[in-house]
């Protein structure tokens, strides 16, 4: 019995994007993205499990959950990806707890035991925001929500 060493196992059509992909470069990108033991529920679960925290109202919930639909809670800096877009609650402004329009990330850096990400904004502005003082979202890309698709899939 002969083996080979590639055997596609999944066929994703979505929007002109095909991937050809075997369960080990599946479980390797997976890894790579920190997106292994992630599924849509489970996002949805820290998302709103760290919404809550901030005491919104019952109408703010709702709307941060609406407009966070296609974001993730990241708060360790190897979830963090260069050219992602984020968007945060700043905690040193509890008096007026707004969520930001955001920006891409363009470099992350560390000064005295603080991470900093370094954003540029639609406008071009390019500002900093310090990871420990806010409460930080990364909008999923393509390839990752076709990820944690397959991660839901083979978990049901």
């Amino acid at each position: 019995m002969e083996t080979y060493k590639y055997i596609p196992i999944c066929y994703i059509f979505m929007e002109n994007i095909h991937l050809d992909l075997s369960i080990e470069e599946i479980i390797k990108e997976l890894d790579d993205k920190n997106l292994l033991y992630l599924t849509t529920s489970k996002i949805q679960e820290l998302k709103n499990n760290i919404l809550q925290k901030l005491y919104l109202t019952r109408e703010e919930l709702l709307h941060y959950h609406k407009v966070l639909k296609e974001y993730r809670y990241v708060d360790e800096i190897d979830e963090i990806k260069i050219g992602g877009y984020i968007r945060w609650f700043n905690l040193k402004k509890m008096d007026s707890m707004k969520l930001t329009n955001g920006g891409f990330i363009i470099d992350l850096k560390q000064h005295n035991e603080n991470i900093h990400i370094i954003c540029k904004n639609s406008m071009n502005r390019v500002f900093n925001m310090i990871l420990n003082e806010c409460i930080v979202f990364q909008k999923m890309n393509q390839q990752e929500k076709i990820l944690i698709k397959i991660i839901d899939y083979a978990s049901k």
